[in-house]
């Protein structure tokens, strides 16, 4: 698994700052889709072992069917490993479209500790 690497800090994408020959391996022999930026939640833009593609949809929605079509394509005789990753758990955090309106007439009060300041926390938390 790889996460968060700038492209300039990947020698599969540029080979003047540093060498990954551990990532490279993985570009080059796993299957890659990546949003770069942390990626749109709509109609987001992927690429694809180095084609740009523009997708249509949810960004959650689509992850979720591209690995749902690779698990169908895999060669069962093969060991094989997918690890997805969304895009949900970075901000700006945006609903589907068809979610937009889910909590429209709900009153949803503010937790106790919505502006709390961490003072009564342990010091991992704090930092």
């Amino acid at each position: 698994m790889s996460d968060d690497h700038a492209k300039k800090a990947v020698s599969s994408y540029n080979k003047t700052l540093i060498e990954t020959p551990n990532i490279d391996r993985l570009a080059r022999e796993g299957i890659r889709k990546i949003l770069p930026g942390q990626g749109y939640y709509y109609n987001p833009i992927f690429i694809e072992q180095g084609d740009t593609i523009n997708s249509e949809g949810y960004v959650t929605d689509l992850i979720t069917d591209y690995a749902l079509e690779t698990l169908s394509k895999r060669n069962r005789d093969q060991p094989f490993c997918l690890l997805v990753h969304h895009k949900a758990p970075h901000r700006n955090w945006m609903p589907d479209t068809d979610h937009l309106d889910l909590f429209k007439d709900k009153n949803l009060p503010e937790p106790d500790n919505l502006f709390d300041d961490y003072q009564t926390r342990s010091a991992a938390a704090r930092d």
